[in-house]
C-alpha cells in the first residue's frame, strides 16, 4: 500500500518475484495497495515471447481514484490497484534474444490491455529486468535508451501512471557487476540521471516525442538492505553479509539521485529504494539507519516498503505498516 503526501498514490515491487508490496510517505493522502508479479511469469520459456497482434490503444490519462476512505486515525485516503512489472518482458529476450522493434511493442501493447483489464492504475519498471533504465545499462546496452521511450509510450497510451526506478546498476545482483556500490564518476551518474528526467519531464524542451504527461514518480534503485544483507543470486565473487551497500554508501546515491531528479523536474516525487524485509529486525534497522543519514529524508517524498509473506493472517504485513508508520511519524517531526 502506499500513502503519499498531497498527491497521487505510488505502487513499487520487487524486480526478481513479488507477492505484495506497499509504499508509505509522510502524511496519509492515498492508499495504494500493489500487486507484485514477476516479469512476464507466464512467459519466461527459452524462446522470446510471441506478440499477439494488438489494436493501438488511444492515449487516455489515468482515470480519477475511487472516493476518499478513512483511515482508523479518521484522517483521508484514498486507494487504487497497481500491478508491479506489468508491462514487461523477461530480460534474455530482450538482451540475448534480441526482441525488439515492433514485435516489444506489441508484447507490451498486449501486457497493457491485460493490466488495464485487472484494473490497475499504476504500473512500475525495473532495472533489473525492463526498461532497465540504469546508468550501467545505458553504457553497455545498445537498446536501452530506446526500450525506456517504447515502454513509456506503451504505459501512457494505456491510461497507466508510471514509476520509474533509476539507478547507477540493475537490479538486485548488484554486487555482480560493480565491486563499489557508489559510482566511480558520480557527477557522470547524476548528469546522466537529469537527462533521463528531462526526458520525460514534458516541458517542451528535450522531450521525448510523443510524451503525453510528465513522468511524476522516480525511485532510487531497490531494496538495498538485501543487498547488504545476502550476496547477490548466483555470486561471481565473495561478497559477505554487510560489505555491499551499506546505509551509508544507499544514503549516498540516494541524496545525490534525487537533487539530479529535481533538477530537472522540481515537481517529481522520489521514493527510496523499496525495503526488502520492513517487518524483519534487520529491514527495520536498516531503514531507520539509512533515514538517519544526512539528507536522506529531505530528498525523499514516498517512503518505500516490500513485503514478502505468506502468514495466513498477514501479521507480517501489518508489522510492516506499523514500521512504516513509525518512520513517517519520526520523519514528519523532523521536517514539519
Amino acid at each position: 500500500m502506499s500513502g503519499e503526501t498531497g498527491g497521487s498514490p505510488t505502487p513499487t515491487g520487487n524486480s526478481e518475484s513479488q507477492t505484495s508490496s506497499f509504499v508509505f510517505a509522510r502524511s496519509p493522502a492515498t492508499v495504494v495497495l500493489l500487486v507484485g508479479l514477476g516479469a512476464c511469469a507466464s512467459r519466461c520459456g527459452s524462446a522470446a515471447p510471441t506478440a499477439p497482434p494488438v489494436a493501438a490503444a488511444p492515449v487516455v490519462l489515468p482515470p480519477p481514484l475511487p472516493g476518499p476512505l478513512v483511515r482508523a486515525d479518521g484522517l483521508p485516503s484514498r486507494f487504487s490497484l497497481g500491478i508491479n512489472e506489468a508491462i514487461s518482458v523477461p530480460l534474455r529476450a530482450v538482451r540475448d534474444q534480441g526482441f525488439g522493434g515492433d514485435a516489444l511493442k506489441a508484447h507490451l501493447d498486449e501486457d497493457a490491455r491485460l493490466t488495464r483489464s485487472l484494473g490497475a492504475v499504476f504500473v512500475r519498471g525495473n532495472t533489473g529486468a525492463f526498461p532497465r533504465s540504469s546508468w550501467w545499462s545505458s553504457q553497455r546496452e545498445p537498446n536501452s535508451a530506446d526500450n525506456t521511450d517504447t515502454w513509456v509510450r506503451v504505459v501512457q497510451a494505456g491510461g497507466f501512471e508510471p514509476i520509474l526506478m533509476v539507478s547507477p546498476w540493475p537490479g538486485n545482483r548488484t554486487a555482480n557487476v560493480t565491486e563499489t556500490y557508489l559510482p566511480t564518476d558520480m557527477a557522470a551518474y547524476t548528469a546522466w540521471v537529469t537527462a533521463l528526467v528531462e526526458r520525460y519531464d514534458h516541458d517542451g524542451i528535450d522531450d521525448m516525442p510523443g510524451l503525453v504527461a510528465p513522468i511524476r514518480y522516480w525511485e532510487v534503485d531497490n531494496e538495498p538492505d538485501l543487498k547488504f544483507t545476502v550476496p547477490p543470486r548466483d555470486a561471481v565473487r565473495d561478497v559477505p553479509p554487510g560489505s555491499f551497500c551499506s546505509p551509508k554508501e544507499a544514503a549516498t546515491v540516494l541524496v545525490a539521485t534525487s537533487a539530479a531528479i529535481k533538477a530537472a523536474y522540481a515537481d517529481a516525487k522520489v521514493l527510496n529504494g523499496g525495503i526488502y524485509r520492513p517487518f524483519a529486525e534487520n529491514g527495520k534497522s536498516y531503514l531507520r539507519a539509512l533515514f538517519a543519514e544526512p539528507g536522506v529524508a529531505a530528498a525523499v517524498d514516498v517512503v518505500s516498503l516490500h513485503s514478502y509473506a505468506s502468514d495466513e493472517h498477514g501479521d507480517s504485513f501489518a508489522d510492516a505498516l506499523a514500521t512504516a508508520g513509525e518512520i513517517i511519524g519520526e520523519i514528519g517531526r523532523a521536517h514539519v
